[in-house]
């Protein structure tokens, strides 16, 4: 029989090896924003019965109705890095289109910038040659066209139809819209004016 004083020892001993491994991490966990170590600490407290041995991570994964890998993971992090790991990580690709690498995206755009201008059809097949050959995913159609789409108006126009058409279908209305602005302030001003304003 184990004399109580000696699991209490180790126990302390666990709970002071534990404390200090958290404490070495604690700058990491202050970084953190307020709400996402409110988080950590609430997925900590579900974890918390696993971590001491006294359920299964599965039970406590379908009691709160979690998938298992999810739980599985938030454990193993746990284990790995402390409370920092189970406050939910920013994406270091935000915002920036994830279905293409940059260089895809700078070759699709320029093919559709091409003179006389190609179906997206055409080229939806080249950028998939190209990921090919560069050993990325393949875009989808779905991808290629949004792509292109995203392309500014006046751009397209210029790369497809010249100077001329760029110049008489967005030129004339940038003048127009400066002339409303120097109209309105000039009759503001000086309401006497309005002929110097032409």
């Amino acid at each position: 029989m184990k004399s109580p004083m000696l699991s209490f020892c180790q126990l302390f001993g666990k709970l002071l090896f534990e404390l200090s491994g958290t404490l070495v991490r604690m700058d990491e966990l202050s970084a953190i924003p307020q709400a996402l170590r409110e988080l950590a600490l609430q997925r900590f407290q579900l974890l918390r019965p696993h971590l001491e041995g006294d359920r299964t991570l599965r039970a406590i994964a379908s009691d709160a109705s979690i998938p298992y890998r999810t739980a599985y993971r938030w454990a193993s992090g746990y284990r790995k890095d402390g409370l920092a790991a189970l406050a939910r990580k920013s994406r270091t690709d935000q915002g920036q289109r994830r279905l293409a690498s940059s260089q895809l995206i700078q070759a699709i755009e320029g093919l559709a910038l091409e003179r006389p201008p190609l179906p997206i059809s055409s080229i939806h097949r080249q950028a998939r040659a190209m990921a090919e050959t560069l050993w990325e995913h393949k875009p989808s159609s779905a991808v290629v066209r949004r792509i292109v789409k995203s392309l500014p108006a006046g751009l397209l126009m210029l790369a497809h139809r010249g100077n001329r058409a760029y110049s008489e279908g967005f030129d004339l209305v940038h003048r127009r819209e400066a002339y409303c602005i120097i109209f309105r302030t000039v009759s503001r001003d000086n309401p006497n004016s309005l002929a110097t304003a032409r």
